[in-house]
């Protein structure tokens, strides 16, 4: 936590920083790593993941380490991390539990 003075008061400033997985956030797998989606192919994978299972979205990315090109990590209800496998039509291609 950080103090200031200013004039005679004296003020608490409270500095909270969130930082966001960069764009190269996951693993690596033969030189190719796992990046954050955006846009519109996001919203596609979202709602494709989402379509197969219910939760919280953590993130959706690039796949290095399977045959689908995208992948969902979703939060269900009990707690259990999954990863939805998502192909190049939008398509899921499989539901495992997460390792990540």
């Amino acid at each position: 936590m950080r103090r200031s003075r200013s004039s005679a008061r004296s003020r608490t400033r409270v500095t909270t920083s969130w930082t966001w997985p960069s764009p190269a956030c996951g693993h690596t797998v033969n030189g190719h790593t796992e990046e954050l989606l955006t846009g519109d192919t996001a919203s596609k994978v979202r709602a494709a993941a989402l379509g197969e299972v219910s939760g919280t979205v953590d993130r959706v990315e690039t796949n290095v380490d399977s045959s689908t090109p995208y992948e969902a990590h979703i939060r269900k209800a009990d707690g259990t991390e999954v990863e939805v496998q998502v192909n190049r039509d939008f398509s899921v291609a499989a539901v495992r539990l997460s390792t990540s």
